[in-house]
């Protein structure tokens, strides 16, 4: 009898078999990636605030470390967003005094990005 109590508990712990139609289980997947996507953002936020950055900023830094000198519409197209968004966060890095940097505050930008790369699990860094 006792055995039967211990796999009976067993059935009980496990979740209920479901059967869910294409939709509800396109809509669960997305719901755990929104939640994933979020923590990730949470996460790197938190990161990129310990350099006294916001994401957007460490975007536009980012981007431009990869790829280079861009024009602000370019750079706009590349990060996805408006041009009047990348003018903003370009104003924010000019007063911090991001925008014109010595060859050695490059390379110790270059160091932080990479850093902060590998501290999110950038397989690229």
């Amino acid at each position: 009898m006792k055995k039967q109590a211990s796999s009976l508990a067993a059935d009980t712990d496990a979740p209920a078999a479901r059967s869910w139609s294409e939709e509800e289980e396109s809509f669960r997947l997305w719901i755990a990636l929104a939640r994933c996507y979020l923590t990730f953002s949470r996460e790197l936020s938190a990161r990129v605030g310990e350099y006294g950055l916001t994401l957007p900023q460490f975007g536009v830094l980012e981007a431009l470390h990869h790829l280079g000198p861009l024009a602000l519409g370019e750079l706009a197209e590349k990060l996805l967003v408006t041009g009047g968004n990348v003018t903003f966060v370009m104003d924010r890095l000019e007063e911090q005094g991001l925008d014109e940097l010595t060859p050695n505050e490059q390379q110790h930008l270059r160091r932080l990005l990479k850093k902060l790369g590998k501290s999110v699990g950038d397989p690229n860094e």
